[in-house]
């Protein structure tokens, strides 16, 4: 990549890190809740 690109790059590295950032925490915020449901499923069928 040649030098002259980084002043056009910079700043659009921060915004896309902040959306890595949302979509991961997203992503496991999705994976406590399925795991949550799944026991929860569990629970009812175990006890039915």
């Amino acid at each position: 990549m040649a030098f002259h690109t980084y002043p056009v790059l910079l700043p659009k590295v921060d915004p896309l890190m902040a959306l890595c950032d949302e979509l991961e925490a997203g992503l496991v915020q999705a994976q406590t809740d399925g795991g949550k449901l799944m026991e929860a499923v569990v629970h009812h069928v175990l006890a039915s």
